[in-house]
């Protein structure tokens, strides 16, 4: 399969993914987030990244959840593919909300 990889991530922010796995859970720790919270992670992959989405429950209009599509590793050059606040459940049985980059770079923050 695919392999993967994330950097990036903290205790506070883990990525759980090895270098074996073509999927993996980007998370802002166990339990509530903190006030001031500034999590970021690249993702990286030999072709295209698919990110699901399937649950945030943010304050809305104060936490956010960016994805961003990089043109290279550092994602120096970057486009925007969403900016989530509030609550998104669109659960896995609908199959979550989905970006992809076909660069085979991303970059997800979240920001409280």
């Amino acid at each position: 399969g695919t392999r993967m990889s994330c950097v990036g991530a903290s205790q506070t922010c883990p990525c759980h993914v090895s270098s074996v796995e073509s999927s993996g859970i980007l998370s802002d720790g166990f339990g509530e987030y903190s006030h001031g919270s500034k999590c970021e992670w690249h993702i990286t992959a030999p072709s295209d990244i698919q990110l699901n989405v399937t649950m945030l429950d943010t304050e809305f209009g104060s936490d956010y959840f960016t994805v961003w599509s990089c043109s290279t590793a550092s994602c120096e050059s970057s486009t925007e593919l969403a900016r989530l606040s509030g609550n998104v459940a669109s659960g896995a049985a609908s199959g979550g909300t989905t970006f992809i980059s076909t660069s085979g770079f991303m970059r997800v923050t979240f920001t409280s």
